[in-house]
């Protein structure tokens, strides 16, 4: 699964799907402003946890993710496990 970025190095979305990641133990994932797609799924979630983050992430934030996960209306709820060789923590709390 690839990542995007905008065009002002901001984390988007990922091909097919919407990024929610933890950086120093906080959930975030890309603001509407950052030219994500708002996914059925993402606002479903935002509607449902409170203390996930609508946040402009740039890629050195990015880079600091603990965890992550994807969301897509078809696949759900994806825990990551790598990105960029970098192991990642799969515990989705």
């Amino acid at each position: 699964e690839g990542i995007f970025f905008n065009t002002r190095d901001e984390l988007c979305e990922a091909c097919t799907a919407n990024v929610f990641v933890k950086i120093d133990g906080v959930w975030h994932t890309p603001s509407l402003a950052s030219g994500c797609l708002p996914g059925v799924m993402r606002e479903l979630i935002l509607e449902r946890d409170a203390s996930i983050h609508e946040s402009l992430i740039t890629r050195e934030q990015f880079a600091r993710a603990e965890e992550m996960f994807l969301t897509s209306a078809i696949r759900g709820m994806v825990p990551v496990s790598s990105c960029d060789e970098r192991v990642l923590i799969r515990k989705m709390d």
